[in-house]
């Protein structure tokens, strides 16, 4: 069941290695975004959740399952609990920017207290924090129903997309690399190309040098040169809406009303009826 939820414009998303550890030891929870994949260093005792396993379906598909309590079950298997905070981590600037998607997964829920963990396991590790070289194993959660408060403008589908695209009073980011605005597919796509209107923004510019978000003068400095409007609403997109994910996540911390698209590439590029540029 749905309920409708409400979201502050501003939000605190990104805290550091020190605060996330504080939070830990009075019984916040840690989980690592980086999936089945990952590889040590992990955070001592936690678990690993994977962004794919909460998707609607297998193979070229981002979209978030309609089936939320199958979702929730997927968070309360590596650990969340919904009367905790949260922190999240990842690999930050590397992979996809996985972090960004669960913590979006977690607040669309109505999650209230979920953070993302500015420099990643890599911070965690190199500044001292408790480390293991395994992950701890999944635990089981039980098999109910929720209600979820979920915060609908953190979410849009194709339609709102391209509404956006013919009133043009919002503005929609594209978050991917070069190559795939201009028409690449590495994740092979169904067609190549960027949707109508869409700013190049790619979210790895966000991250500095030392695997740290940049400073908000520098994001502000960033997103100018993007073209990014300092006022408005934006959608953000990528290939399986991780990459936006947690651009919406630095957007949102940066006070701004910003949702993901979350099915993006792959689903817009298979609707044959939507538009799709492809520079020449």
């Amino acid at each position: 069941m749905l309920l409708p939820g409400l979201l502050l414009i501003s939000e605190l998303v990104f805290v550091d290695t020190a605060s996330a550890a504080a939070g830990w030891g009075r019984g916040a929870v840690i989980l690592d975004a980086r999936g089945s994949a990952a590889k040590a260093p992990f955070v001592r005792g936690t678990r690993v959740v994977d962004w794919m396993d909460m998707r609607d379906g297998i193979g070229r598909t981002g979209r978030l399952d309609d089936d939320l309590s199958a979702v929730a079950r997927e968070l309360e298997r590596a650990g969340a609990r919904w009367d905790r905070k949260v922190y999240v981590i990842g690999a930050m600037g590397h992979g996809w920017g996985e972090e960004g998607r669960i913590w979006w997964t977690l607040r669309y829920l109505g999650h209230p207290h979920v953070y993302i963990v500015d420099g990643g396991i890599e911070a965690w590790a190199r500044e001292g924090f408790p480390i293991d070289q395994q992950p701890a194993r999944e635990i089981e959660a039980p098999k109910r129903d929720r209600t979820f408060r979920v915060v609908a403008p953190i979410r849009v589908g194709a339609e709102e997309v391209k509404a956006a695209i013919e009133s043009q009073r919002v503005k929609i980011l594209d978050t991917r690399t070069a190559a795939e605005y201009e028409g690449a597919t590495p994740y092979f796509e169904y067609r190549g190309g960027h949707i109508p209107s869409a700013l190049f923004a790619p979210w790895e510019k966000l991250v500095g040098m030392d695997g740290k978000l940049l400073s908000r003068s520098e994001l502000l400095e960033v997103l100018d040169g993007m073209g990014v409007p300092r006022d408005g609403k934006l959608i953000a997109y990528c290939t399986g809406g991780v990459r936006s994910a947690f651009v919406v996540a630095v957007l949102r911390q940066l006070g701004r009303d910003a949702a993901n698209y979350d099915g993006s590439f792959w689903d817009w590029s298979q609707r044959v009826e939507l538009p799709v540029v492809k520079p020449q």
